[in-house]
């Protein structure tokens, strides 16, 4: 498979995961400043990036946050921390999982990482992703008792 026809297929999973958002100059510019283009960062680190994409493809790696107008697959800056945490593609599933009491929960949560949406965590981590959860609820709570308050 050469890149271009796996970049073809990322751009293509992405769009059946996550729609088409077609990207304006200002998206552009606050994606490029707020994420790496994959080439970029497997480049950097010393890695293939179609090997990365192929984790993506299997599953096994989150697809990139946003697609570039040029199309360039833009993800974190740490895209590959979570593998090592866990001490490689093979095992991350489980060990991301396991921080769920809830397996349910926490296979939804693989789900929701490997769609690439996680953008509003600087990090993403399950610990980041638990704690986005409760303060979303602490939100939403509050909210809930402004509104059903007294007028």
């Amino acid at each position: 498979m050469t890149e271009r026809t796996l970049a073809g297929r990322i751009a293509e999973r992405f769009r059946e995961v996550n729609g088409d958002h077609p990207m304006t100059a200002a998206d552009d510019a606050y994606v490029t400043a707020q994420f790496v283009p994959l080439e970029e960062l497997c480049a950097a680190l010393g890695r293939d990036a179609d090997g990365a994409r192929r984790l993506m493809l299997e599953g096994l790696l989150p697809l990139p946050g946003y697609l570039r107008s040029d199309g360039a697959e833009m993800v974190p800056r740490d895209l590959f921390s979570l593998t090592g945490a866990a001490g490689g593609s093979e095992r991350l599933r489980a060990w991301f999982t396991g921080h769920w009491e809830d397996r349910a929960r926490g296979e939804a949560e693989w789900v929701a990482y490997l769609s690439g949406r996680y953008v509003c965590l600087h990090t993403v981590t399950p610990a980041h992703i638990r704690r986005k959860d409760e303060l979303t609820a602490e939100i939403a709570e509050l909210l809930a008792g402004v509104s059903g308050g007294p007028t």
